[in-house]
């Protein structure tokens, strides 16, 4: 077995700056520290959203993609990946968009009750997804989200019940990234095993 690298403390005052993803790296954070600037990070409110936040919401506030009441001219999968990019400026730091993967599955509803898996790749398996001027990137966390064949329901209840899996899967996404993976750090296992583990209670 490897031997295990001491936890790094992530940079309160990099998470605040226009580069906040820098301030992780991959699978060195300690658990239960990410899992608390998580949640701090999910309550500023107004004038004490980070200026990452505010531009966010500003999108959100102009996005066509991003009104769930009215997007009838978008894809489910255009506004998810959408609300992906948003979420992860509002909640993540923008520490997501680089290293997870987004993708979708049609399916019977009789095929699967999952709505949603994150799934870590192995350290010799890379997802490379072609990001918007930066050419390709390595993944290595990939989201799938389960999209019915058939929706019953208004639009706005269908998406409300397509990002709250988004975003559960995101929380996943956030600590397989960064958290410690070693075997020997309670907290991945926590975190990385089957269940979801104290720290997401």
């Amino acid at each position: 077995m490897p031997k295990h690298k001491s936890h790094l403390e992530v940079s309160r005052s990099e998470l605040s700056s226009a580069h906040s993803s820098k301030a992780f790296t991959l699978h060195r954070h300690d658990a239960t520290t990410l899992s608390a600037l998580l949640i701090a990070n999910s309550k500023h409110r107004s004038e004490f959203l980070t200026s990452q936040q505010r531009s966010a919401m500003s999108k959100l506030e102009t996005s066509h993609l991003l009104n769930i009441t009215n997007s009838h001219r978008y894809t489910r999968v255009e506004v998810l990946r959408a609300y992906f990019s948003f979420f992860d400026d509002l909640f993540f730091f923008g520490s997501l968009t680089s290293r997870c993967g987004l993708r979708f599955c049609f399916k019977k509803a009789s095929e699967t009750a999952l709505t949603g898996v994150t799934t870590l790749l192995k350290k010799d398996q890379r997802l490379f997804q072609k990001v918007k001027g930066k050419g390709y990137e390595k993944r290595r966390v990939v989201i799938m989200i389960f999209l019915r064949e058939r929706e019953s329901g208004s639009r706005e209840e269908m998406f409300k019940e397509y990002l709250g899996t988004l975003l559960h899967e995101m929380i996943h996404a956030f600590l397989m990234c960064w958290a410690c993976d070693h075997e020997g750090c309670s907290d991945a296992r926590d975190v990385l095993g089957k269940g979801h583990g104290p720290i997401c209670k």
